[in-house]
């Protein structure tokens, strides 16, 4: 999918592959499968909802099992890197 300066309401957008520039999603149901990497660039979601199946529900569950496992440094470690718009490193100590 590439949407650029437009108004997307009601519909099923899945992610993987897609590039989102300068648009709103209103109400609409976003997927993430993370089969392929994706763009989405200065646009608004209103009312919309997240859904992450596949690999990206795989990789999310993996991360809270380490939460629940012991390793909550590594995983603190990652959503800080994410929220500080930083590279992700390979290897965490």
């Amino acid at each position: 999918m590439f949407a650029e300066n437009a108004t997307i309401e009601d519909k099923t957008i899945y992610l993987d592959g897609a590039t989102i520039h300068n648009c709103t999603l209103r109400r609409c149901k976003l997927v993430i499968n993370g089969l392929m990497p994706f763009s989405i660039s200065h646009s608004h979601f209103d009312n919309c909802s997240w859904t992450f199946s596949g690999p990206a529900a795989q990789t999310l569950q993996q991360l809270k099992l380490l939460n629940q496992g012991g390793a909550s440094s590594i995983v603190k470690s990652v959503v800080d890197a994410i929220l500080k718009d930083q590279e992700i490193p390979n290897i965490m100590h």
